[in-house]
């Protein structure tokens, strides 16, 4: 069975880069996983409409460990324009009822490290 994990992040900044950094090499260890790049928020439009469970790896301001975390943890600041339309807001809006996990890690750490953290929490759900 394949599990697909949408990946959150952008490769360009350094403080938002680990999910992405961490999926590349899980994906070399894991071919079970299907590690999935979402290169902006309107891209989980897309699978947010799919009936299969989503798993969501992206980092998370202030948190110093990996942790399953679930949409009602997120919190999401008020809509100015089209740039503030962040994956928060898109969960809340359209996540109700859905099987969403997401797995959140620090901004800052070793990939090795953080990609065994989040493989338990993989093979755990």
């Amino acid at each position: 069975m394949h599990t697909k994990v949408l990946c959150l992040g952008n490769a360009f900044i350094a403080e938002d880069s680990l999910a992405l950094r961490v999926a590349d090499h899980l994906s070399k260890k894991h071919p079970a996983f299907s590690f999935v790049n979402i290169k902006d928020s309107f891209e989980l439009l897309d699978h947010l409409q799919s009936p299969e469970p989503i798993i969501i790896l992206d980092v998370v301001f202030r948190l110093q460990t990996v942790q399953r975390l679930h949409v009602s943890d997120l919190t999401s600041g008020s809509i100015i324009s089209a740039h503030d339309f962040d994956a928060s807001f898109f969960l809340q809006l359209l996540g109700e009822g859905k099987d969403i996990s997401i797995i959140g890690i620090p901004m800052r750490g070793e990939v090795k490290k953080i990609g065994e953290d989040v493989e338990k929490l993989l093979k755990a759900k």
